[in-house]
């Protein structure tokens, strides 16, 4: 997971909020989708670079249903410290060819589902953990620290 990322950083969430709208309309209904945008302060990276050597990443989730789109889904992540591993909006995996205005951005996502690892007072948590990728289950109640040792020790 590490090596198909652009970067991993350790960092806390310092604010979020509902950014881009895509609309769809189909007959006579319209969807309405939102993109959550998470703004990370970086601690330290631990492998790759971050964009313009910046010391904040705007990181972006979804997108959200408009009934899921309420301060309750991004309140909860303000002050989360954690490692994200991430690829760079428009980077080449997984690059969708129909949007190349991405390529511009300095916007990540996660890497995967997986890309996420809690610091949870100083022990590991991995909230959004597929229960059947047992790499990450293993990580699980470990020491915060020394699974960033972990992240970091990856070329």
């Amino acid at each position: 997971m590490i090596k198909q990322s652009n970067v991993a950083v350790v960092g806390t969430v310092v604010s979020a909020g509902f950014t881009r709208a895509f609309v769809e309309s189909e007959g006579g209904e319209t969807l309405v989708d939102r993109t959550l945008e998470v703004r990370v302060e970086v601690e330290s990276v631990l492998h790759g670079q971050v964009a313009d050597g910046a010391d904040r990443v705007q990181v972006e989730f979804g997108p959200y249903s408009h009934e899921e789109t309420t301060s309750d889904l991004w309140e909860a992540l303000l002050g989360r410290r954690a490692v994200f591993v991430l690829r760079r909006q428009g980077a080449p995996v997984n690059l969708d060819p129909r949007r190349p205005d991405e390529l511009a951005r300095k916007t990540y996502r996660l890497v995967c589902s997986q890309g996420l690892l809690d610091d949870e007072n100083g022990t590991t948590a991995v909230p959004m953990a597929d229960p059947d990728q047992g790499f990450l289950q293993a990580l699980e109640g470990r020491s915060f620290r020394e699974v960033v040792a972990q992240v970091d020790a990856v070329d």
